[in-house]
């Protein structure tokens, strides 16, 4: 069986690490996950593999480059936003179209919301 590879993207690189790291420890099975606090390096590991699934968080969704791929993207992965409260309006479109999931929740129910997407998702 596959391996589903997810990218952890957030400014705040602990919180990438660790639930990066929650992910790969718990679901290891069936999950590969990667964490990124740059966007550059994020775009960089992009352009040679392709991620299954894309947890966006601070100071990724408002990159243009980044915001240039989630649209040109036509479902070969699923790009989920990982919402702050506080953001509603600093968040462009192409990215508040996006599913999204609370960000500050139990590592447990992000993975589950964020598996529940990925199996809805007919093109991914």
């Amino acid at each position: 069986m596959k391996k589903i590879l997810i990218a952890v993207c957030d400014m705040d690189g602990s919180y990438g690490e660790k639930l990066g790291e929650w992910i790969s420890l718990r679901r290891g099975e069936r999950m590969l996950s990667v964490s990124f606090s740059s966007p550059e390096r994020f775009l960089e590991y992009n352009s040679g593999t392709k991620q299954d699934i894309v947890l966006l968080g601070r100071g990724f969704y408002d990159h243009p480059q980044i915001c240039k791929e989630v649209s040109g993207n036509a479902g070969a992965t699923l790009w989920v936003y990982l919402h702050e409260s506080e953001e509603n309006m600093q968040v462009p479109d192409d990215i508040r179209g996006l599913p999204r999931v609370e960000k500050y929740q139990p590592a447990q129910a992000i993975l589950r919301e964020v598996f529940s997407l990925y199996q809805q998702c007919e093109t991914c």
